[in-house]
């Protein structure tokens, strides 16, 4: 019975149990020319099979010939296609990372649980990069962020599973986080897509959320919303061009029909709602509800010059 051996270059060195004298025994020889030193004859252990540069592996039978090669600097594992060049088990006998080469001859890593679920998956076949802590998807070999991705189609796609239909749920997001001189961390704001309404539909919104100064992880200022309806909400000022550089322009179209002139809802201190229009002739009126006519309304002061 074998107790133990040892693959050194060129020897192996066999300690066998039980057997008198105890010294070692060694098997020596060079390439696939081994021979027998100081040992006796043990079946299984010829390794004239062994190609030059394998490295053999123990079976049932004795040594066999292995893929796995070492040339003094670099280990190779050589495999076919679509199988397994190296994996590792946890204690429980579980394969929880493999080495392996597709069916289409690209190479794959992957990072599994003790239930064989795939949870990283990196593939030759789509080229990634990571150097010095930024990552370069669709081919990009040099990022200048600490992500990039170039491809014809470089989109970005967030899916939230949660299956439901409440207003605001289904949301994904795009959170900015930043630290402050003493090292506090706080989210300074995000963006996000969420579901507008409660219907079962697919209706969407989109809004901006911003820390007003002592928020921390939860900003509390809507800035910007748009719904499914293109309605938009601005929380706050609205500044329009650059003081002596740009020209303001804000444009405010007639809808259909020729009944729907473009008006500025404006709420008086109390709180009533007053609409702002230009008449055909370019009269200035002034209305108590969105108007729909020339006739709505009265003029705003005299414009009779």
């Amino acid at each position: 019975m074998i107790g133990s051996f040892t693959y050194l270059k060129n020897r192996i060195i066999v300690n066998l149990e039980g057997l008198t004298p105890t010294a070692n025994y060694l098997l020596a020889g060079t390439g696939s020319a081994w021979t027998t030193t100081n040992s006796p004859t043990l079946a299984g252990l010829d390794l004239t099979g062994i190609t030059n540069g394998n490295v053999p592996y123990m079976s049932a039978t004795g040594f066999a010939d292995s893929s796995m090669s070492y040339n003094g600097t670099t280990v190779t594992c050589t495999g076919a296609a679509d199988s397994t060049a190296f994996q590792v088990k946890n204690s429980s006998d579980k394969v929880v990372a493999r080495f392996q080469i597709e069916a289409d001859g690209h190479g794959q890593l992957i990072l599994e649980d003790e239930n064989s679920i795939n949870y990283v998956s990196l593939d030759s076949a789509g080229p990634s990069y990571i150097r010095g802590g930024y990552l370069g998807l669709g081919g990009e070999i040099d990022p200048i962020t600490p992500i990039e991705i170039s491809n014809a189609n470089p989109h970005l796609t967030l899916h939230n599973t949660s299956q439901e239909d409440t207003d605001g749920g289904r949301e994904s997001r795009i959170i900015a986080r930043g630290e402050q001189s003493g090292g506090e961390e706080s989210v300074l704001g995000y963006m996000e897509f969420a579901h507008d309404g409660t219907s079962d539909d697919e209706k969407g919104l989109w809004r901006v959320l911003l820390n007003d100064g002592d928020d921390s992880d939860a900003p509390s200022i809507t800035a910007l919303t748009l719904v499914s309806s293109g309605k938009a909400t601005l929380y706050g000022p609205l500044d329009c061009g650059a003081d002596g550089a740009s020209q303001g322009i804000l444009t405010l179209w007639d809808g259909a029909g020729g009944n729907t002139p473009g008006n500025i809802k404006i709420h008086s201190p109390n709180g009533t709602a007053w609409y702002l229009f230009v008449e055909d002739d370019g009269t200035v009126k002034i209305h108590n509800a969105a108007p729909t006519q020339n006739s709505d309304g009265s003029a705003v002061g005299d414009q009779s010059d």
